[in-house]
């Protein structure tokens, strides 16, 4: 009996310790959801993607109907922004926004911060 007491209170300890630590990571190292900046991609299709102040992708909103059609079912929340942008210029190409054939077609990236420093 005593034994299983001491069983049962080792793993309460220890599913504190977990809990604390996975609490703290949370807290203190993750993921930094506050909006810094605003990376926009147009080339038409139109996007922007909100940096948090790491320059990773914490939300994307779509600025038309191209847009929309593009980035459907594709996750780019924890890119940075310079893969944000790589792959929005990739969807482009393959749903043949962009000609590679031609020297024509532009990209347009503009970022938006609170100060010029962002």
């Amino acid at each position: 009996m005593a034994k299983s007491k001491n069983i049962l209170k080792t793993i309460i300890v220890l599913v504190a310790i977990v809990a604390v630590a996975i609490g703290g990571y949370f807290i203190f190292v993750g993921a930094d959801k506050n909006a810094k900046s605003v990376m926009e991609c147009n080339v038409n299709p139109s996007v922007q993607f909100i940096l948090n102040s790491s320059d990773k992708v914490v939300g994307v909103n779509v600025l038309n109907q191209d847009g929309e059609t593009l980035v459907a079912g594709t996750n780019f929340e924890g890119l940075s922004a310079e893969e944000a942008a790589r792959l929005f210029v990739k969807l482009s190409t393959e749903a043949g926004y962009i000609d590679v054939d031609t020297t024509g077609t532009r990209v347009d990236i503009t970022v938006y911060g609170e100060t010029s420093a962002d």
